[in-house]
């Protein structure tokens, strides 16, 4: 599910930069979300409606949501086809980012043993485990993480 075959490119890209993918290196990470192109055609970039975001070349993770924060994206299906894609993908990854996430789409409800195996893996490798249900909530997940990248712990206490 991280390659996909379809040459469409989405307008929410022209948002970010209309000059098309360019080096991590040379982005300011305030202004949105790099997106590897291994994720062209991925049906959630088309609902990243609330934070711009833009193709990199040189980026490890599937998405990368600031200095610090990164995730990389699977479904279950594929995982089920390609057990052990997430390891290597995890093992490439490395310890660059502080807050490391693997973002999974639950697109198979008969995925108790896949999701047992995922979290043991996530586990053994300090990666933060995010579930979701539908690519709109992969979508607004990958958001969340951009809009609170800069933001104290304390924002999101609940006050007394």
């Amino acid at each position: 599910m991280n390659s996909y075959a379809s040459s469409s490119s989405s307008s929410s890209a022209a948002k970010f930069s209309s000059s098309g993918p360019v080096a991590a290196s040379s982005i300011n990470f305030k202004a949105g979300i790099l997106v590897s192109e291994k994720q062209r055609g991925n049906p959630l970039l088309r609902l990243l409606r609330l934070i711009p975001w833009q193709f990199s070349v040189d980026i490890i993770p599937d998405y990368v949501m600031g200095s610090t924060t990164c995730a990389i994206f699977l479904s279950i299906k594929y995982h089920l086809l390609h057990p052990k894609y997430v390891e290597r993908r995890i093992t490439e990854l490395g310890r660059t980012f502080r807050l490391r996430i693997l973002l999974v789409y639950v697109d198979d409800l008969n995925s108790t043993k896949a999701l047992f195996d995922l979290n043991k893996i996530c586990f053994m490798s300090d990666v933060t485990l995010i579930l979701a249900w539908s690519n709109e909530e992969c979508a607004r997940y990958l958001e969340t993480f951009k809009n609170y990248e800069d933001k104290p712990s304390t924002s999101i206490q609940v006050s007394n």
